[in-house]
Order: C-alpha cells, then structure tokens, then sequence
C-alpha cells in the first residue's frame, strides 16, 4: 500500500493554501488558537512575528474573513488602482474600517476584536475553514448549512478536477 503524500503541483512543490476546516473555542481572553496546518503558512516579519489581518466577509453577513498580510496587501493594491469615485470611496471606507491586523503570540492565538465577534453572535464555539488563498471564522452552527450548500453545488456543478 503506498503511503499518503502531499498533493503537488506541476512544478513538484507541495499545494501551499488553507485548507480543511478546525472547531476552535474562544478563550475567557477572546483569544483564538489558529490551527496549527495553516499557522505554518503565515510568514514571519522582519522581528520573527507573525500577523493576520481579520475583516468581515464580503459573501457573507455573519462570517469574518482571515487574511495573511500579503493576501491583504493585495486588496489594498486592487483598491487603490480602481478608477476614482463614490464605489472605490466606499470600497476603501470598509476595507480600512471593518478590518485589522492581529498579531499570533507565541501560542498561536490572535486578540478577537469585540466589534469582530460581534459578527458572529459572541459565540464562544467557532470553526475556521480553509478557502485555499485565505481562511473564514464562522459561528460553528451557521457553517453546516454553508458547508451543506458547498457540498450541493460540487455535486451540482460543472468543474471537474
């Protein structure tokens, strides 16, 4: 029996993304353990800290969106090339406003902002999913009917791997 390997790309390097989903708890600090598979796929700074950047989701109204620094300095540069105007005001108004930087401590554990968890009820009960480029926190009872409407449109769907 051959043994489980890391899915590769053509070029032979493992798949790098978030991916899998973790229930987590919050702490009596409101802190948040990352889970381990996709700490690792943050990169340090200059001071060996490692950071998040949280913010509301875009799709959806009661789900947060964790974004590595890089992910979210990509954001800010399609930001900021949109033409001038009232949408790229307002679209620049919410990434500043409704987003974060957060610091991992040594544990693993990212600060929850309470405006943040507001968004999701102040639920102590969490899941984080991978979404390959960035990763979701979600209440855990409103993430099976997501994931149940994933699983719907796969079997549904047209694209084939």
């Amino acid at each position: 029996m051959e043994d489980a390997k890391v899915p590769a790309t053509e070029n032979g390097n493992p798949v790098r993304g978030f991916m899998g989903k973790h229930s987590c708890t919050l702490d009596g600090k409101n802190r948040l353990t990352i889970p381990k598979n996709f700490r690792r796929l943050v990169k340090e700074d200059a001071s060996g800290t490692r950071h998040l950047v949280v913010c509301r989701a875009k799709d959806h109204r009661n789900c947060l969106a964790l974004y590595t620094v890089d992910y979210f300095a990509g954001i800010v540069a399609r930001l900021r090339a949109l033409e001038p105007g009232a949408e790229k005001r307002r679209l620049i108004r919410f990434y500043s406003n409704e987003s974060e930087q957060l610091r991992i401590d040594r544990f693993g554990r990212v600060q929850m902002p309470p405006d943040f968890l507001e968004v999701l009820g102040n639920a102590r009960e969490l899941v984080v999913s991978g979404e390959l480029d960035y990763m979701e926190i979600w209440k855990a009872e409103d993430y099976r009917p997501v994931r149940d409407e994933a699983l719907e449109g796969f079997y549904g769907g047209t694209f084939e791997p």
